[in-house]
């Protein structure tokens, strides 16, 4: 809703000018009532920053002011309902309630009492912030001046918020004739330097210049450095500030820059989840808007496609070499892995060469497929192949080529696919980007089993899937009948490991000692951990014969030297990604960092503290079997039988989250000594180490068998870029269904156009969800709410089992309302997580939909926002 910002430069001179006025008259006149907003204890922007880092999420209760100039405004519509305030001590986001009202230059005081300073997907945020009651603006045009920075410098972390300036950037090649964003979704696009470094510009679809051309040469840029979870990135104010018209360097050229001798590309220095930007290479999207990104598990990185989640009807991008000088005999291999195939029978990555890749157009140059051995459905989930060398050499009359690793896919054909350890040069020998055995390039299974027992024995890292292990009383391994290749497990002393995480046949195998009292045992064998069985195990050892068959034995076996999929060793490894979480361990070495550290850990829960305790000081302090008395936290360690709080992490479960709600034990005893993976800050908590400021919704933990992100949907929709599998219907009214980017994006409705209030019926329908072979369905929803004026009846969300799909859902279909167990206020813009609401009554059904009915009137036109969908 439209508001006034109070002026009091304004004020004061209709002041001046009253007093003038009546002193020249002898009249008495009454005065109108001024609204004093209170200054109060006054904060530095820096301040606040410390207080955020020492204390977390605060809510101002007292009078409070920090003094600003703003620095992005809403004008050109990249940011909605949020702006930008620095002074000389730091820069922090502004969450406005209300839209408009502020520009570049105005130097500002903002009000704090009830207002919130915290994080949204680590972005320190003052939020709950009202343009009429928390914003007096003091002058104008006191304009800052952008700081000068390397990408490096804004990589470190030390600028976010801040205004800064980059020099000697540029789009990276593949972007390069591409459009700041797409029109239907917020876009990433991606600038480098000459040194290869690269960062995201971000660009909302609403911006004035979303569909300007981007600039193809070098230059500068001016934004805002933001942060989102682990990624920076930057936010342009205007077109204007973005001058690239020099020459480009070499640094992403593709075909066009000078050929090298040779590629070796071992991807270790790839951001987990940043597009790929290397020197001399094109990373491109043909259709859709994903590219290769980077990724990092267990300490190495990759490049990975996927169009998993994306709601794209066509992906394809491309990832392509610089060119390579063909003046001899070259030889080119590389390493490739699958994971979630859904491609059916067609193939979801193809190699091709071409000599007249220009580094831009990919529809301009010819093509030539190449044959090797890539990933396919019948390999196992994320085990590395091979492709062999392949023989180039009939390239060399070309004088040069570019290698191109295509990936075609789609929001439903959305198999991941991953390339490793690219080699274009004279060298045979099958891959590898360096020594073999080592932590970041491990022996493979067979070739393990190639080095058994040489003189002197060879020792290092293998990596496998681990299949089984040898039964208990077997003394040397004959036969299949020998190993358990499925549960139960009766043995702890050992694991298989196969690089097929299927195989059966032991002489393919290689089998790992365990040793008694370590890490190693403790959180491996299959025994104790059974959900082992076909997780990733990279581990260093003796390759030497043990049970009679191929071996590694006199492993150290303490944390720094093995590597479990999902968590578990890692010698600290983990990244700390929902994918590599930090173990327990690790979690305790990053307590309370300079600044804080946040990110993934996973542990077993082995109990919570004990009612009234406020520092633990001993093992009586904590619950380690029930029956439990809080349910504010959980203690999570590496191991079930864990009793040592100092081994320990307390973990934060904040009040009215889907984390305290699924994952407490005084609600949910059955929850000891499962294992949860859990995002937020590692800082003391209880005054031990702990992981606190959660934010707590489904998606921001896992939980072992159920809950959180780990729950066996049925169905979700999370509203990423679009409104995806969902349709909008609209009943009356001109208003629609859209989406917006709040919440990591969601579906908006509102009935409200300033000033105005308008009439609505619009509805916004899931496709169709099969619960013919479901028992017991529940639906969870995360939504936000404001301006209801408790006028709930016009917010329903709907059910049938009878709706065809495409009719108007008013006339068309039986519908039910369901009952929200937690609403939000309806006052604000907090999302919150319904909890489970109970659909089993149309289990058995095969085409059941959901829908969200959103109606206004004249008078109350509420502003409703959907960000999660999940059925399970």
């Amino acid at each position: 809703m439209k508001t006034k910002i109070k002026n009091l430069s304004f004020a004061l001179l209709l002041l001046i000018a009253t007093g003038i006025i009546g002193s020249c008259v002898k009249q008495d006149f009454d005065r109108p009532p001024i609204k004093d907003i209170p200054i109060g204890q006054v904060y530095t922007i820096g301040e606040l920053i410390t207080l955020f880092n020492t204390s977390g999420a605060t809510q101002f209760n007292t009078d409070a002011s920090v003094y600003g100039v703003v620095t992005m405004d809403e004008t050109t519509g990249n940011i909605y309902r949020t702006t930008y305030i620095q002074d000389a001590t730091g820069a922090i986001n502004v969450r406005l309630k209300e839209a408009g009202g502020l520009r570049v230059g105005d130097s500002v005081r903002v009000y704090l009492k009830n207002v919130i300073l915290s994080a949204y997907n680590n972005m320190r945020q003052l939020d709950n912030v009202h343009n009429d009651s928390n914003i007096i603006i003091l002058a104008n045009q006191k304009y800052r001046e952008p700081e000068t920075v390397t990408i490096t410098q804004l990589l470190s972390g030390n600028f976010q918020a801040k205004l800064v300036r980059l020099e000697n950037v540029q789009f990276v090649a593949g972007d390069t004739a591409l459009t700041y964003s797409a029109t239907d979704a917020t876009t990433n696009r991606t600038i480098e330097d000459c040194n290869g470094k690269s960062i995201i510009v971000r660009t909302s679809n609403f911006a004035n210049f979303a569909k300007k051309n981007l600039p193809n040469g070098n230059g500068s840029l001016i934004a805002v450095a933001g942060l989102f979870n682990t990624t920076w990135q930057l936010y342009v104010r205007t077109a204007t500030e973005v001058v690239m018209d020099g020459e480009r360097c070499g640094g992403g050229g593709g075909g066009g820059t000078d050929p090298v001798d040779a590629v070796n590309q071992d991807f270790n220095s790839v951001s987990d989840n940043v597009d790929i930007a290397f020197n001399g290479w094109t990373n491109m999207a043909e259709a859709g808007t994903r590219k290769w990104q980077g990724k990092v598990f267990g300490g190495n990185g990759y490049a990975q496609a996927s169009g998993y989640n994306s709601n794209l009807s066509s992906m394809i991008t491309w990832l392509i070499t610089p060119p390579v000088k063909m003046d001899k005999a070259k030889l080119l291999r590389f390493k490739t892995a699958k994971a979630f195939w859904e491609h059916g029978t067609d193939a979801p990555m193809t190699v091709l060469v071409s000599s007249n890749f220009d580094g831009v157009n990919v529809a301009a140059a010819s093509w030539t497929p190449i044959t090797a051995r890539i990933a396919s459905q019948s390999d196992g989930d994320n085990a590395w192949i091979e492709s062999g060398d392949i023989d180039l050499s009939a390239f060399i009359p070309e004088g040069k080529i570019s290698v191109a690793f295509k990936y075609v896919g789609s929001g439903t054909k959305s198999t991941s696919m991953r390339i490793d350890d690219v080699y274009i040069g004279t060298e045979g020998g099958g891959g590898g980007g360096g020594d073999a055995g080592t932590i970041d390039n491990p022996y493979t299974v067979e070739q393990a089993i190639e080095n058994q027992n040489a003189t002197p024995y060879v020792a290092g890292w293998v990596s496998g899937y681990i299949v089984g292990a040898v039964k208990s009383g077997v003394s040397s391994v004959t036969s299949a009948a020998d190993i358990n290749f499925s549960p139960p497990f009766d043995l702890a002393t050992n694991v298989l490991i196969a690089s097929n995480m299927n195989e059966t046949d032991y002489t393919k195998c290689v089998i790992v000692n365990l040793p008694a009292g370590t890490p190693l045992r403790t959180q491996v064998n299959l025994m104790d951990n059974p959900t082992n069985l076909k997780k990733l195990l990279k581990v260093t050892g003796v390759l030497r014969t043990y049970f009679g068959v191929a071996g590694l034995r006199d492993a150290p076996g303490q944390a720094g030297d093995f590597v479990l999929e999902g968590g578990g060793g890692g010698g600290g490894t983990g990244s700390g990604t929902m994918a590599d979480p930090y173990t327990v361990a690790l979690a305790i070495e990053k307590q309370n960092a300079t600044p804080y550290v946040v990110g993934w850990v996973k542990g077993y829960i082995v109990g919570s503290v004990v009612a009234g305790t406020s520092t633990i000081t001993s093992p009586s302090d904590i619950h380690w079997t029930g029956p439990f008395t809080s349910a504010t936290n959980v203690v999570i360690a590496d191991t079930k039988t864990e009793t040592d709080y100092t081994k320990c992490v307390i973990v934060n479960l904040p009040a009215g989250t889907a984390l305290r709600t699924q994952v407490n034990l005084l609600d949910n005893p059955g929850n000891h000594l499962k294992w949860v993976n859990v995002t937020g800050t590692l800082r003391t908590y209880f005054g031990i180490a702990g992981l606190r400021d959660a934010p707590g919704t489904a998606s921001d933990f896992q939980l072992e068998t159920s809950g959180g992100g780990g729950g066996d949907a049925i169905f979700t929709e999370v509203f990423a870029t679009t409104l995806g599998t969902f349709s909008a219907f609209s009943v009356e009214g001109a208003q629609v269904w859209n989406w917006a980017n709040f919440d990591g994006g969601c579906a908006l409705m509102s009935g409200f156009v300033n000033p105005n209030r308008f009439p609505n019926e619009d509805w916004l329908i899931s496709p169709a969800i099969n619960l013919a072979t479901h028992t017991g369905s529940k639906l969870n929803v995360r939504q936000a709410a404001n301006y209801v004026d408790g006028q709930w009846d016009l917010l329903q969300v709907m059910i049938s089992s009878n709706y065809d799909g495409t009719s108007n859902p008013s006339t068309q279909g039986t519908w039910t309302e369901l009952q929200i167990p937690n609403r939000p206020a309806g006052t604000n813009w907090t999302f919150v997580d319904s909890g489970d609401i109970n659909i089993g009554a149309y289990d058995g059904q095969s085409a059941v939909y959901v829908a969200f009915r959103y109606r206004s009137t004249s008078t109350v036109a509420s502003s409703w926002e959907i960000s999660k969908v999940v059925v399970k």
